[in-house]
């Protein structure tokens, strides 16, 4: 399956956009004095706990959700899935639909058969929910999120150098 391509321009391309929107998005609340690190902590785990429920009693597929046996005999066909804009969200970066994000070229779900269009909506959502308190908790932190990804994927490399054209181990998130 190809790469998920992200657009390289618009209102939320960059982490530095992101972090800029949510910023804005606090202040121009008065939410800036409740944005302390614990704070934000503790909402990214409830946050990645409502992404955890999206997964909650959904089947154990193979890649993207395809069952083992229709990946095992090639048969990975599953039912297109169109969604609604998912532009109710605190921070709108865009007007793309949020199921249509997660679809392979060809159509059809990259999470298999068992999601609704409702169920990629909602899983887009809690997924940017996680990303934008991980930028928050970091800009307020005073991480630079950029510099510190890159260095940990040097370390990855090193520590999970590819032999034979595969890596030896699973990198490290």
């Amino acid at each position: 399956m190809a790469a998920t391509q992200w657009p390289i321009t618009g209102p939320c391309a960059t982490l530095e956009d992101i972090r800029a929107r949510t910023a804005a998005f606090g202040a121009a609340r008065g939410r800036s004095a409740a944005y302390t690190p614990r704070n934000l902590m503790l909402a990214l785990v409830g946050e990645v706990g409502e992404l955890a429920e999206c997964f909650q009693w959904k089947g154990d597929g193979g890649p993207m959700g395809v069952p083992v046996a229709a990946a095992a005999s090639g048969d990975a066909a599953s039912p297109s899935v169109h969604g609604t804009s998912g532009t109710g969200s605190a921070v709108a970066c865009t007007g793309n639909d949020a199921a249509a994000a997660l679809l392979p070229a060809g159509g059809g779900s990259r999470l298999g058969p068992d999601w609704s269009a409702e169920e990629v909506t909602h899983l887009g959502e809690e997924l940017s929910d996680v990303l934008m308190y991980t930028i928050k908790l970091a800009d307020t932190c005073g991480v630079d999120l950029p510099a510190v990804v890159a260095r940990k994927m040097r370390l990855n490399e090193l520590k999970y150098p590819v032999a034979g054209g595969e890596a030896e181990k699973t990198a490290d998130s």
